[in-house]
């Protein structure tokens, strides 16, 4: 956690840099202690189970495939937030370093927007689909083991339907966040591949978040495969970490986004 700026200080919302309410919720930390059985994990020509209204099997954990990517599943209950919100944080968070920082301050480190500033700037663009098409290059820690493991990598934010998903599913109760590069073009600025999707549902009392990773998964060509050389399997600590920081990050969240979004979700995104 860096020492803010003198700008930084200045900002407002600079208060939500040090309010880490963080009671990481211990049962969801419990259930990625130890690897879950492969077999349960859900792969992306089944993207469409992330929108079931029932409880999956395993809701929350972690793995390597027998194709040696790794797989990362979390849910993360969110009382008090909206998806209004959350659309609002993912158009908004990524203009400067503080904003993103405020995500999780131990690890997230900056920001930046590559390409589609313009799209999210655009008030005839809805909110919902704003980051379609979005880049961010971020720097954080997902390892949490201080600043020599600090990396930065582009984010490569798609739609819903370049994701996978069934229009005839989706519904006005899901906001969904999804990312991968484009194999073809993407890989040399991204480094290894990897499909990523956060799936917010609409619930009495607020949104109930599905997460997933595949890491070492890539799509080209609307085609989603793993991009792992044969032989090779991705070491245990990766996923692991990436689910703790997934619930980490995500549960610090859920905590300050309300009172940001009261305070400032109706100014000029940048």
């Amino acid at each position: 956690m860096r020492k803010l700026t003198s700008l930084e200080v200045q900002k407002p919302y600079a208060e939500y840099y040090y309010k880490r309410a963080t009671p990481v919720e211990v049962y969801e930390m419990d259930k990625i202690r130890k690897p879950m059985d492969p077999a349960m994990a859900i792969y992306p020509k089944d993207i469409d189970m992330l929108l079931s209204e029932d409880r999956l099997e395993i809701e929350t954990g972690w793995c390597v495939l027998p194709d040696g990517a790794g797989y990362v599943s979390v849910r993360n209950e969110m009382p008090g937030v909206t998806l209004d919100m959350m659309s609002w944080w993912f158009a908004w968070h990524g203009f400067e370093d503080l904003r993103y920082m405020l995500w999780y301050p131990p690890c997230h480190f900056g920001v930046e927007i590559i390409s589609g500033k313009d799209r999210i700037l655009d008030e005839k663009v809805p909110l919902r689909e704003k980051m379609y098409g979005v880049v961010h290059r971020v720097r954080e820690d997902v390892s949490g083991k201080g600043n020599d493991t600090v990396k930065g990598f582009d984010i490569h934010f798609r739609s819903p339907a370049e994701m996978g998903f069934s229009r005839k599913k989706l519904s006005n109760r899901y906001y969904i966040v999804g990312a991968f590069p484009d194999l073809g073009k993407d890989i040399s600025s991204t480094g290894k591949p990897a499909i990523m999707c956060h799936v917010f549902q609409e619930t009495e009392s607020g949104v109930v978040m599905r997460t997933r990773f595949w890491m070492g998964w890539g799509i080209e060509n609307g085609r989603a495969a793993c991009y792992i050389n044969s032989g090779f399997s991705m070491p245990e600590a990766v996923p692991a970490d990436l689910a703790r920081h997934s619930i980490e990050e995500f549960t610090n969240l859920k905590h300050i986004l309300p009172g940001l979004y009261e305070k400032y979700g109706r100014d000029d995104l940048c």
